[in-house]
């Protein structure tokens, strides 16, 4: 299923368009669509849910604008990691929920981020090869992290 999310009321937040569009608080005039795309993922024989959530983000009268004519099933959502993140970039740690710690390759920590794509795009998944203790929680890696300060 994909779907525009729709954000929670927060102190701080603005929310426009019955609450799809969030204005960043640091710059008024900008602001983001949530994308959610949910889907099933088999590995090695076991059934898992798998949630990836992007956001479409400019200027708020241009998402106002563009909003009514977006179709999610245009779109998709891709993963991106690397052990060599650009500040600023939205790059966040990918932590391994079990240990609460860091998962790396090589020793270097992992970053990651997602980006919404056209449906059609040849734009794919890119994942690092995790260190062997990593490997393990591959699936599990949650996305619950720290961002890189802009």
């Amino acid at each position: 299923m994909k779907k525009f999310g729709k954000f929670e009321a927060k102190e701080g937040v603005t929310l426009n368009a019955n609450g799809k569009i969030r204005t960043n608080p640091n710059s008024p005039e900008y602001g983001s669509i949530m994308f959610i795309e949910e889907s099933a993922k088999i590995s090695n024989g076991f059934a898992n849910k798998a949630t990836k959530v992007g956001f479409i983000s400019g200027k708020v009268t241009d998402l106002e604008d563009l909003l009514p004519s977006l179709n999610p099933n245009d779109f998709r959502v891709i993963k991106l990691e690397t052990i060599e993140p650009e500040e600023g970039k939205g790059w966040r740690a990918l932590i391994n929920p079990e240990t609460s710690e860091p998962v790396t390759s090589m020793g270097a920590p992992i970053f990651w981020k997602t980006e919404i794509v056209e449906l059609n795009a040849l734009d794919t998944d890119v994942l690092v090869v995790r260190d062997t203790a990593d490997a393990e929680v591959q699936e599990e890696a949650t996305f619950e992290t720290s961002s890189l300060e802009a």
